[in-house]
C-alpha cells in the first residue's frame, strides 16, 4: 500500500467510538502484542502547553543522549510530524509496514465482535509498534482528547504524567467546567506514579488532587504553581525577547542559569518550569541522567511549528494555532508585551464548533494598546465558519479595530498579507490550527519558488 493510500485508509476510521472507553485500544494492543508494555513513557496531558512540554521534554532527553521518541497531535504540515524518533519523523515506508500489521489487527477484532477502532486508535498502535521495535530510550506521549478515556491511556506504567492545564476547551465531550475538565485529564494518574500539573483554576487543582490520593499508592503530587508560591521553585533573571525568554530557575535546590526558549510568550517560561520539574523529578529518581548542558541545547533547541512561529522579520509575521480562550489568552499576552503601540494585521480562521464569541474576547484587551486591523478567513475543513459571518462577529465583539474584513480563501488572505504586510509593524494569523498549517506550507512554498525560481 503507497504512503497516500496508507493515510486514506488510516483516515477512513471514525473519528470517535460508538461509547468512549480503552476496551477499543486494550484489545488492538493485545493482538499486537502489548508493546507499549515494553516503553518507558512521560505522558502529557492538558487543555494547552502539552505540545510545548513535550517538545522541551523531548529535546532536553536527546541532548543529553537519549534516542527518544514523541507523539503529538495534531500535525501542522505532514503527517509523519506526529511520530518522531531521534531527530525524525517516522519514514514513509515503515508507517506503510507498521499500518498494514494495525490494520490486519483491526479487522481481527471486529470479527469477533469487537467495535471497530478508531482513528486516534489506529494511529496511536503504529505509534506504539514502532517505538517499541526501535527501542526508543523514553517516549514522550502527549495525549489527544482529555486523558481517561484517550487511546494513549493504555499505558499502565508511565514514568511521570503531566497535567500543563486546564481550561474550556471540547466541552461537549470533556464537560463544561474546570474542575469537570481536570476529572478527565486526571485519569492518566496512577498508582505510586509521580504527577507533576501546572493547573491555576482552584476547583481543577482540588479535583487533580482527589484523584491522585484515590490511588494505591497515592501519586506523588508536584504542583508547579504552589512550589513557586512555596519557594521550592523560584524564576529569577527573567529577560523577555520576541524570539523567546531568558531566566534562571532554581527546582527543588537545584538551579539551572541561563535557560534560553525560542519560543515566545511568558507562558512558555511556565511551560519550561513544567517540563524542568519533570525532568528534575526523574533525575531525582535516578530514571534520568542528565547534565546542564543538555539542559541549556534542549530547551534552547526546542519548537513547536505553528505556535507564536515567526516565520519573517521585517514586519515580523506570527503564525499561532491559538483555537480555545486559553490560547489566545496566551496570544493576547504576548502581543501586549512586544507590540503595543504598533499596527497589527490579524489574520484569523476558526471552526464553528468552537466558542468563537468567546475566544473573540479574549482579544479585546489588545484594543487601544494597538492599532488592530481585522481579516477573516476560512480554513481547510469543512467544519470551519465563513468568513463573512467571523468578519460580522469580529465587528461586535471588537468594536474598536481600524477595519474588518473577509477574504473567503486563505490562498487569498495569505495574497492580501503579502502586498500589505510594510504597512504594518506585525502580521498575526491565528484561530485554527488547520488555517496555521496551510498558511505555514504556502508561505514556505511561495518563498522558496522567489528564492530559486522553482515553482513547488
Amino acid at each position: 500500500m503507497t504512503y497516500e493510500k496508507t493515510l486514506e485508509r488510516i483516515h477512513s476510521f471514525y473519528a470517535f467510538g460508538k461509547k468512549p472507553g480503552l476496551e477499543r485500544i486494550t484489545e488492538l494492543m493485545r493482538i499486537l502484542g502489548n508493546p507499549q508494555d515494553s516503553l518507558s513513557i512521560i505522558h502529557v496531558a492538558g487543555t494547552n502547553g502539552k505540545g510545548s512540554v513535550c517538545a522541551y521534554l523531548y529535546n532536553v532527553l536527546e541532548q543529553a543522549g537519549y534516542a527518544c521518541g514523541m507523539y503529538t497531535s495534531p500535525y501542522i504540515e505532514k503527517f509523519t510530524e506526529r511520530i518522531q524518533f531521534h531527530g525524525a519523523q517516522i519514514p514513509e515506508a515503515t508507517l506503510c509496514e507498521i499500518a498494514e500489521r494495525v490494520f490486519k489487527a483491526a479487522e481481527d477484532m471486529q470479527n469477533r465482535g469487537f467495535e471497530e477502532p478508531t482513528e486516534f486508535d489506529i494511529i496511536t498502535a503504529i505509534a506504539f509498534v514502532y517505538y517499541a521495535e526501535v527501542k526508543a530510550d523514553f517516549v514522550v506521549l502527549e495525549v489527544g482528547l482529555g486523558g481517561r478515556c484517550d487511546a494513549t491511556n493504555v499505558v499502565k506504567h508511565p514514568l511521570a504524567t503531566v497535567i500543563t492545564s486546564i481550561s474550556l476547551d471540547h466541552t461537549a465531550v470533556l464537560g463544561n467546567t474546570p474542575e469537570a475538565i481536570a476529572r478527565e485529564k486526571a485519569g492518566i494518574i496512577k498508582p505510586g506514579v509521580p504527577m507533576i500539573f501546572s493547573v491555576k483554576d482552584e476547583a481543577a487543582c482540588q479535583a487533580v488532587r482527589e484523584i491522585s490520593v484515590q490511588k494505591k499508592p497515592a501519586a506523588p503530587l508536584y504542583d508547579v504553581p504552589e512550589m513557586m508560591e512555596q519557594k521550592r521553585i523560584t524564576l529569577s533573571n527573567v529577560k523577555k525577547q520576541l524570539g523567546g525568554y531568558c531566566f534562571d530557575i532554581d527546582i527543588l535546590g537545584y538551579q539551572y542559569k541561563n535557560i534560553e526558549l525560542s519560543m515566545t510568550g511568558y507562558h512558555q517560561v511556565e511551560n519550561a518550569a513544567c517540563a524542568l520539574t519533570t525532568l528534575e523529578v526523574l533525575r531525582n529518581r535516578g530514571i534520568v541522567n542528565i547534565n546542564d548542558n543538555a539542559v541549556l541545547r534542549g530547551m534552547k533547541l526546542a519548537v513547536q511549528p505553528g505556535r507564536f512561529e515567526i516565520v519573517a522579520e521585517c514586519p515580523p509575521v506570527i503564525l499561532d494555532g491559538a483555537h480555545n480562550q486559553d490560547g489566545v489568552r496566551s496570544l493576547t499576552r504576548s502581543l501586549l508585551e512586544h507590540f503595543t503601540g504598533k499596527r497589527v494585521l490579524l489574520v484569523m480562521g476558526v471552526l464553528r464548533d468552537k466558542a468563537v464569541e468567546d475566544i473573540l474576547v479574549e482579544l479585546k484587551p489588545l484594543l487601544g494598546p494597538l492599532q488592530i486591523s481585522c481579516v477573516a478567513t476560512e480554513p481547510d475543513n469543512p467544519r470551519k465558519m465563513g468568513a463573512e459571518e467571523l468578519a460580522s462577529a469580529m465587528k461586535t465583539v471588537l468594536n474598536g479595530a481600524e477595519n474588518y474584513r473577509s477574504v473567503i480563501r486563505w490562498e487569498d488572505a495569505l495574497t492580501l498579507v503579502k502586498s500589505e504586510a510594510r504597512e504594518y509593524d506585525a502580521v498575526v494569523f491565528c484561530g485554527s490550527l488547520y488555517l496555521i498549517g496551510s498558511i505555514r506550507e504556502g508561505w514556505r512554498r511561495d518563498y522558496e519558488e522567489c528564492n530559486t525560481g522553482i515553482q513547488s
